[in-house]
Parts: structure tokens; sequence; C-alpha cells
């Protein structure tokens, strides 16, 4: 994926069928972090749940503000990616149940 924009990520994340596998996840959430990384948004702790973490982005896009977000769980989701276990997930489609003929 190129340099996103923010209305190439919201269109992105409403298109169901860009999601078949599960490293599509993967390339959304490292498009997101780059754009993060590009426009530095202003980063609001929660004050009440401090792991939940708001953007709010400039006037470019209208100082729009996200919806919050696990930094602990997405954390955890970056690591598992190189993960064995991970892999095997990415590779779920070529895992059949047992007793099913393939097409």
């Amino acid at each position: 994926m190129t340099e996103a924009m923010l209305v190439d990520l919201q269109t992105s994340v409403q298109d169901r069928s860009a999601f078949d596998a599960l490293a599509d996840y993967f390339t959304l959430g490292e498009a997101f972090l780059g754009f993060l990384q590009r426009m530095q948004p202003t980063r609001i702790v929660s004050p009440s749940h401090h792991n939940y973490v708001f953007y709010q982005y400039g006037e470019t896009h209208g100082y729009k503000i996200t919806r919050p977000s696990d930094e602990a769980v997405a954390w955890r989701i970056v690591a598992a990616r190189s993960s064995p276990t991970m892999r095997t997930l990415e590779r779920s489609k070529e895992i059949r149940p047992h007793g099913r003929q393939t097409e």
C-alpha cells in the first residue's frame, strides 16, 4: 500500500471484501501506523482508563478525533505478527478440517 491518506483508510475499513486473510488486517494496521507517524496527531489518553488512547487530527482533517483504542492490545498484536502461531494462522486457508476433501 502506498502512503495512505485518512480518506483511503476510511474507505478501506468499509470494504468488507478487502479482509479475506489475516495478513489484510496487518496491512491496514501498518498503513494506519504509517499515517500516524507522518501526520503526528495529538495523542489523548483517557483520564479514567490509561490504556485507552484517542488521536486528534489537525486542521487539515477538521480536528477529527478517533474512537478510543487499547494500546496494550495493539502492541501485543504487533508483537504477535512474527510469532510461529501467527504464521500458522496466516496459512490457515491451507489447512482443512479432518475428513474434508479439497476442491
